[in-house]
């Protein structure tokens, strides 16, 4: 029990949002309690409690926080988010005097469950993490957690899927994530088409409809778009180490509301990246959305690099129908068509369903598990008709897919090892070189079906490299392991 708690200490806050660990042992806090605060969040949305912290003299209000259940089972259970600054109570033998409060509130996309039922982040998923020791190893609670490391759970996190969730459910995820990377292409394409002259922000109608996102008249559908730029955003966040440092700006912000108190500004898609922009007068938030813009112009063409690390066609590269909003709309709505008309194909869920099983919701080639990010993709592919038997199916990440289904890649005739085209110079792709690839537990691609994407694939690169000699005159070119295909002159 407190006897007595200190004058809260001033901490300066940061630009951007930090990240902390803390843990559980049902031996310092037994399991029923944490049951019943569980079972408070999943009735009422909202639940807050007190936390010792270690980083009490780093650790500000707003602040992410996880939890890591070191009890039964490790893995992660929990995020919330730090409410005020850290406060000292009257020191107890062999505890922290440092505690910290924090609040669960599942309208701003906090989440809680019973690390005794389930877990979000599993321990075998922590593990393949950098730095994965600080799991087995963290003492105390309330340590500061590597940003690129809370990126990789919160993107677990998003795509988990809770056991007897709806396919429906499934699907509204990876909806989200599609319109997620939709949304970052056409603002790179705005960005780029204002490198010399004033930016000014896109409305979310404006941007839903460029997305292909479309009511029954045919008109872009706002509501639920700052869920998209919430995706978006972590996006973002899960490649802000690569950058030499540098955080990528928050390009969200581009997305702007059409009416209300913050019309002409960032409206809901932001609130999450910036704590304090709810709070800032309209001044305030002009100059906070200014110097953002300022940012993101000056990012220049590395947004083509970010495009390329999520698997996105670079928006240099793309050719865009007549150069106008309406031609972007109508490539991806037809792109949009064309995901509908392939998720309805006879036989699609079932032969989904299977490869997904089969290679136990693992990509094959990456070992990506987020399930809204996996595709199962066809080997060997004919009009009209498709083979779903699953000797005709790997799970891949939906860009390496992409890849795979244009014959820039393909597989070596015992399925270990992913052979690589000469068109695919993209240096984030170099890892494919050297990659091996995961068997299934059943249902092992057949030989048949490799030769014939094999055959496709030698195609493309006779047709690349002009050769139009004997196909049988290809060969591949090994050199520690590594597999690129060659032309016999070279």
């Amino acid at each position: 029990m407190r006897a007595r708690i200190n004058e809260p200490r001033t901490v300066q806050v940061k630009g951007r949002r930090s990240d902390y660990l803390f843990n559980w042992k049902s031996k310092r806090w037994p399991h029923e309690e944490l049951r019943k605060f569980v079972d408070t969040f999943k009735s009422s949305g909202t639940v807050k409690d007190t936390w010792s912290c270690a980083a009490h003299l780093q650790i500000h209000d707003g602040d992410q926080a996880y939890f890591l259940s070191q009890d039964k089972r490790l893995g992660i259970f929990g995020r919330g988010r730090v409410v005020g600054e850290p406060f000292e109570v009257e020191k107890t033998p062999g505890e922290n005097p440092w505690k910290v409060l924090i609040r669960f509130d599942a309208s701003l996309g906090d989440v809680l469950v019973d690390p005794w039922q389930r877990l979000l982040v599993e321990k075998e998923q922590l593990l393949r993490m950098p730095a994965a020791q600080r799991f087995t190893r963290i003492q105390k609670a309330g340590e500061r957690l590597e940003s690129g490391t809370a990126r990789q759970i919160d993107r677990i996190i998003a795509g988990s899927t809770p056991e007897g969730q709806a396919p429906q459910e499934i699907e509204r995820q990876k909806t989200l994530e599609q319109q997620a990377r939709s949304s970052l292409s056409q603002l790179v394409t705005h960005v780029f088409a204002h490198q010399n002259s004033p930016i000014s922000g896109l409305t979310y109608r404006e941007l839903a409809f460029r997305i292909g996102r479309l009511n029954k008249r045919g008109e872009g559908h706002a509501r639920g778009m700052g869920r998209v730029l919430g995706v978006l955003g972590h996006l973002l966040q899960g490649i802000d180490e690569g950058h030499r440092g540098e955080p990528i700006p928050d390009i969200q912000s581009l997305a702007i509301a059409k009416t209300g108190k913050n019309r002409g500004l960032p409206d809901d898609g932001i609130k999450e990246f910036w704590p304090d922009y709810p709070h800032l007068t309209r001044p305030e938030k002009e100059n906070r959305t200014r110097s953002e813009y300022e940012k993101i112009l000056a990012f220049g063409r590395r947004w083509d690099d970010v495009l390329i690390k999520l698997g996105i066609q670079p928006a240099t590269d793309r050719s865009i129908a007549g150069g106008t909003p309406e031609g972007e709309a109508a490539q991806e709505i037809e792109r949009q068509k064309k995901l509908g008309e392939q998720a309805s194909r006879p036989g699609q869920q079932a032969f989904s369903e299977t490869i997904r099983w089969n290679y136990r919701n693992r990509c094959a080639v990456t070992g990506c598990v987020t399930p809204a990010a996996l595709e199962a993709a066809h080997i060997s592919t004919r009009t009209g008709c498709d083979d779903n038997s699953p000797a005709n199916g790997i799970l891949l990440r939906s860009d390496i897919h992409a890849l795979f289904d244009r014959f820039l890649i393909t597989l070596s005739e015992d399925c270990a090892r992913v052979e690589v085209g000469r068109e695919l110079t993209d240096p984030s792709y170099a890892f494919l070189e050297t990659v091996a690839v995961a068997r299934p537990d059943k249902d092992a691609p057949s030989t048949e079906n490799l030769r014939k994407h094999r055959d496709r694939f030698f195609e493309r690169q006779k047709q690349c490299s002009g050769n139009l000699g004997d196909a049988k005159g290809r060969r591949l070119q090994k050199r520690g392991g590594v597999s690129r295909v060659i032309s016999p002159d070279l």
